[in-house]
């Protein structure tokens, strides 16, 4: 995750978390619950 935050240009975890809560509306540790909770509902999804 720290490589696709500078990547994307974020110089620091706060600026990425902040972005990233204001742009979908939830925290990333958030978004990544959601996303293995799906995957165990639907375990033949591939990410």
């Amino acid at each position: 995750m720290t490589e696709i935050m500078f990547e994307a240009g974020f110089s620091t975890k706060s600026n990425f978390n902040r972005e990233f809560r204001r742009v979908t509306g939830v925290s990333p540790s958030h978004y990544r619950a959601e996303a293995r909770k799906q995957q165990v509902a639907d375990p033949k999804a591939k990410t």
